[in-house]
């Protein structure tokens, strides 16, 4: 889950970082608006460089965000 966000506020290029065993920093690199599921898909990339600065890991994913209930959306 992108926490703090509705599919209408992200951008394609934005990061947003997530803890596990090993911290990654994802990036936003397309966007797919599914009108039916009301909100839409983010496609992730994310690159994790070991201490040498090596890229040891390059991983791609996908998550479904909500997008803002119409009452919020108009400011109400």
């Amino acid at each position: 889950m992108f926490p703090g966000k509705w599919y209408d506020e992200t951008v394609v290029g934005e990061r947003f970082g997530t803890s596990v065993t090993l911290s990654s920093e994802w990036t936003i690199v397309e966007k797919l608006d599914k009108p039916k599921h009301q909100g839409g898909i983010c496609v992730l990339r994310c690159t994790a460089k070991n201490q040498h600065g090596d890229v040891v890991l390059e991983a791609d994913g996908k998550i479904l965000i909500s997008s803002r209930p119409a009452s919020r959306a108009s400011g109400a």
